[in-house]
């Protein structure tokens, strides 16, 4: 039986790429108090850890199928989106380097997919991907920037107590 801190590590988690990121990062978006939950989850295998790179990940069946099973609710991700939202708001992103950002770019992605297929939307869900939509265009990544946001556009419009002024400030 998973504990509820040990829940919440695995649907945060479940959103990222399966070639995982740095713990300490992972660590800090979340907020975490401690490093025992992660560890009692690589020493019983859900997760997995390079020892090399100090990076964690889980299996992409493992991904998909707590984010069918565990929980669909994105809200208890709210922390983390924030904190990933945060650094394209507030500039720190463009003090990366390009790798760095390159992998940011993957995350973010991945997180949208994800949310897509598997969560129920809420605010802080259409907050980031409006922000991953904007920081394709700034950042050159126009294929991604049009497929991102037709897929923008469509889960605003259908996201109905989502106040319309706030749709039309993304885009105009």
């Amino acid at each position: 039986e998973l504990s509820e801190d040990e829940r919440y590590i695995l649907l945060n988690l479940s959103l990222i790429p399966p070639t995982g990121i740095s713990t300490e990062i992972f660590y800090k978006w979340c907020e975490l108090s401690a490093y025992d939950n992660i560890n009692s989850l690589v020493a019983s295998g859900w997760i997995n850890h390079d020892e090399v790179y100090d990076i964690i990940s889980l299996h992409p069946l493992i991904a998909d199928i707590i984010l069918e099973e565990l929980e669909k609710d994105i809200s208890l991700c709210e922390t983390m989106l924030k904190h990933i939202t945060e650094l394209f708001i507030d500039g720190s992103f463009e003090s990366y380097d390009s790798s760095l950002r390159s992998k940011l770019f993957d995350i973010n992605s991945t997180i949208c997919d994800r949310i897509y297929r598997f969560c129920n939307l809420s605010e802080i869900c259409i907050d980031f991907i409006n922000a991953t939509v904007m920081n394709f265009y700034l950042y050159g990544y126009i294929n991604e920037y049009i497929d991102y946001m037709i897929k923008a556009i469509e889960v605003s419009e259908s996201f109905i107590t989502f106040p319309k002024e706030k749709i039309a400030k993304y885009y105009n």
